[in-house]
């Protein structure tokens, strides 16, 4: 059994009361327009990625290795399922259903869109969610080359009038 040391303790009791680090959000809660040309490229995606990654080897690389371990990427999914019941289990039971999910993944996509709608005008154009989707078809074409790839096409465009999936397919947040 994977015992967490003092300070990953301390940093999931944080977590996991402040919700400092939301869940809805916390993979790309960095994206911002650097070069300030109005949109946020795939390279700035993918610099917003790279600061996520880093900030969790802050608070969960226990061993300090500069790489997540399996129990270490598992406490960090445990901190994350306790902020997704915190915010999103409104009944209270402990679990999270269907439409208490979908809330879930609507929120992060809320977070998200109001990340990539530089303008502020409530709709995300297809400029602005061009370097998103365009960092993640690099990511899937990079998996499939690996063959680590998952293959579900589950991935959900950030564009409007794009079909959400994650209702058909059962996929939990």
């Amino acid at each position: 059994m994977f015992k967490l040391n003092q300070k990953s303790k301390l940093i999931a009791i944080v977590l996991g009361s402040a919700m400092t680090l939301s869940a809805t959000a916390a993979s790309y809660q960095n994206l911002v327009d650097a070069d300030g040309d109005g949109l946020i490229s795939a390279e700035e995606v993918a610099t917003a990625r790279a600061e996520s990654k880093a900030e969790n080897l802050v608070l969960f690389d226990a061993n300090g290795d500069d790489e997540l371990s399996k129990d270490e990427r598992k406490a960090m999914r445990e901190v994350r399922k306790q902020e997704m019941l915190t915010q999103f289990d409104s009944d209270g039971d402990g679990t999270l259903s269907r439409a208490e999910r979908r809330a879930a993944q609507d929120a992060r996509n809320d977070a998200i869109d109001a990340q990539l709608d530089l303008n502020q005008d409530g709709v995300v154009s297809a400029e602005e969610s061009a370097g998103w989707d365009a960092d993640r078809e690099a990511r899937k074409d990079k998996k499939g080359k690996k063959g680590k790839g998952k293959g579900k096409g589950k991935g959900k465009s950030r564009d409007a009038g794009s079909a959400d999936t994650s209702e058909s397919t059962g996929e939990s947040v």
